[in-house]
């Protein structure tokens, strides 16, 4: 709007920049609030409510232990595109993401079966929390967590609260890795969030962790348990 509103400014020897135009039009009245629109990304119908909060209870001491899962909304011009992400609560690591065009179960399956293939420890009984959306409590879904054998956890009333570390990352990403913009396509957007992940979990150090990164942390575990069992075995 201002761009066209300054041609004609400059057309009849009127200098004004953006700041001030846009000073003048509030001051006026005329400047019209845009509506915001929120894209639900959550359907947890009374029926989906059938998994406990694992999580409330439960402190990570270490990696693959507790895995948060969430959806959130990436804004494109060619159409809508929602991010799927599993976080290891104790490394702070991205696990797995996926994005993907609907909301069908398809997206989240294939950011969870990124985060198997990245496990440290195999072994490890997994609580993989997540909101009660349809996605997450799907057949196709709870048969893949049972397969792996992870334990299926729930937040039980809603609350951004009941899944911080989910809501933290999807405002972390968006805000300080620019994700929080529209693209224009959607490989835009996927080479977007891939420079993204790859920079939050290898390049940014968390304070939360002592100052450390987040593959640093979850890796870091890997050598230490190998160093534990090479000591025993020597013993």
């Amino acid at each position: 709007m201002f761009t066209e509103v300054k041609e004609v400014f400059e057309s009849i020897g009127i200098k004004c920049g953006r700041d001030k135009f846009f000073d003048i039009m509030r001051a006026a009245g005329l400047l019209i609030r845009p509506k915001k629109t929120r894209v639900h990304t959550t359907d947890s119908s009374a029926w989906m409510r059938q998994f406990d909060d694992l999580r409330k209870d439960f402190t990570p001491t270490g990696p693959d232990q507790l895995w948060a899962s969430d959806i959130t909304y990436i804004a494109c011009e060619e159409h809508k595109l929602y991010l799927s992400l599993i976080t290891d609560e104790y490394s702070r690591q991205i696990m797995g993401w996926e994005l993907h065009s609907s909301l069908h179960t398809s997206g989240p399956l294939l950011a969870l079966q990124r985060a198997l293939a990245r496990r440290a420890f195999p072994r490890n009984r997994i609580i993989h929390h997540s909101d009660r959306g349809c996605q997450y409590v799907s057949r196709a879904y709870v048969r893949t967590l049972r397969r792996n054998g992870l334990k299926i956890s729930t937040t039980q009333s809603g609350s951004p609260y009941e899944n911080p570390l989910a809501e933290s990352v999807n405002g972390q990403l968006k805000v300080e890795y620019d994700l929080d913009r529209t693209f224009k396509t959607k490989a835009a957007a996927i080479n977007a969030v891939q420079k993204a992940v790859q920079q939050y979990n290898e390049q940014r150090p968390h304070g939360s962790l002592n100052m450390l990164k987040p593959c640093q942390v979850h890796y870091g575990q890997i050598e230490a348990s190998k160093a534990t069992i090479g000591q025993l075995q020597k013993a």
